[in-house]
């Protein structure tokens, strides 16, 4: 009988030992299974990262080839462009040309010639001269305008086009009358360098009691006459 209870003892003793050992190996096994994932997670956020900067790479890349292509095709067409001109366009005028072209006033009377043309430094004209004649060289002065205030006038050209040489008579033994063409007046300025005509909205009477113009004087002789002279003009502040 005490045999057979030491016998339970040791059994129960060691069925406790047993689960004792096991019940550490059960609490760590889901330790174990989420390390792995916890391990993973880091991964998978850095990938799209990771694939996003290439792709940001490769665009910065591109903007600085396509600008580098733009930039080098806008001096290619400068240089091709602006370097030389080859054709005089219609609606240009030749300003040798212009010198001595017939100005009215709004009433269509002649007041005079237009004897200079003043320009800049960036080529632009920026006052017409106009030599407005007396009787004779009587009372004959100079004056002079904004180039804007000048409004230039061709009238249009009308040239006859030829027949062609097959071309039949009309009825009742009539030759056909030749076929009449009209020249654009731009076409007309361009080829002879200057208009018809130039026109001023003022009166003629205004034209004679407009102040007369004056060119720029001869600085040496200006010095010359502040050194001897009167005083020389206050510089400008």
């Amino acid at each position: 009988m005490k045999s057979t209870l030491i016998g339970c003892m040791a059994a129960v003793t060691l069925g406790i030992g047993a689960a004792s050992a096991a019940q550490p190996s059960t609490d760590n096994a889901p330790a174990a299974t989420m390390t792995p994932a916890a391990t993973a997670q880091p991964s998978t956020d850095k990938t799209p990262t990771t694939a996003m900067k290439p792709a940001a790479a490769a665009q910065s890349k591109t903007d600085k080839t396509s600008t580098g292509a733009v930039s080098a095709t806008s001096g290619a067409a400068m240089k091709e462009g602006e370097a030389f001109i080859t054709q005089q366009a219609a609606g240009t005028l030749r300003a040798p040309k212009l010198i001595g072209v017939a100005v009215y006033d709004s009433q269509n009377k002649s007041v005079g010639k237009i004897a200079d043309l003043l320009l800049d430094h960036d080529g632009s004209v920026k006052a017409v001269v106009i030599g407005i004649g007396g009787f004779l060289g009587m009372g004959a002065k100079d004056v002079a305008v904004p180039y804007s205030e000048i409004r230039w006038q061709t009238e249009p050209r009308k040239v006859e086009v030829s027949q062609p040489a097959a071309a039949a008579p009309a009825a009742g033994g009539m030759a056909a009358k030749p076929e009449v063409k009209t020249i654009p007046p731009a076409d007309t300025e361009a080829y002879q360098g200057y208009p018809d005509k130039a026109v001023l909205n003022m009166t003629q009477a205004q034209l004679k009691s407009a102040p007369d113009f004056h060119y720029a004087q001869d600085p040496s002789t200006k010095v010359g006459a502040d050194a001897t002279g009167g005083a020389a003009p206050a510089p400008k502040q």
